[in-house]
């Protein structure tokens, strides 16, 4: 999965992974190679017996999923409703695997530059509470307003009854990078207000 990593930067490459060609522009196997390893990451990551050793063997297909969404035909696989794809990356923010996070982010700051994929992010997947909880760590302080204004989930220090995971530095850029496109959106910069992004943004700049 690190070859295929490192094979999938290039758009040739990523366009082999999604399955694109001239033979197959509408063939129903566009798209399956994603839908696989994202469901190798979910299973890695729900494996509870040996979740370390699994998500040491599947971690780079978060690195993998990130370059198909550098194009625009991986982005519209990826954040197609029915496949229930982006659900299952957005999940994936919880890991505790810094290279899983890297890519998952990635994967988002990909799908918020297309504004017509915005709308999937801010309001089918609550993508931008999910953004929040992976940004807000257990050294983020809060005001009783602001918690008022958080998710619980974005202002606990605990998660699944652990201690929050620090967030890498790459996976925090490529989230606030997210953010900072969905503040082109309107739907998305007024569903940002709403759920106090800025104060989890102030948080962030001090770690």
């Amino acid at each position: 999965l690190m070859l295929l990593a490192n094979l999938t930067a290039s758009d040739c490459g990523a366009e082999a992974m999604l399955g694109k060609s001239a033979k197959s522009e509408n063939s129903p196997r566009i798209g399956l190679n994603v839908k696989r390893l994202t469901r190798g990451l979910v299973l890695a990551n729900q494996n509870r017996s040996s979740k370390e050793v699994m998500m040491e063997s599947w971690k780079y297909s978060a690195s993998v999923i990130c370059n198909v969404s550098k194009l625009d035909e991986g982005r519209k696989v990826i954040a197609k409703p029915e496949a229930k794809i982006l659900e299952d990356l957005v999940e994936l923010l919880r890991s505790d695997c810094d290279v899983v996070k890297a890519g998952i982010s990635g994967c988002l700051r990909n799908i918020c530059s297309d504004s017509e994929l915005i709308p999937r992010v801010v309001l089918d997947i609550s993508g931008i509470r999910s953004m929040l909880e992976c940004l807000s760590d257990p050294n983020s302080e809060y005001s009783f307003e602001e918690k008022v204004a958080l998710s619980p989930s974005v202002w606990s220090r605990e998660e699944n009854g652990n201690c929050k995971h620090i967030i890498g530095r790459e996976a925090k850029r490529n989230l606030l990078e997210a953010l900072l496109l969905l503040c082109e959106d309107f739907d998305g910069c007024d569903e940002m207000k709403k759920q106090g992004t800025l104060f989890v943004i102030r948080e962030t700049s001090k770690n």
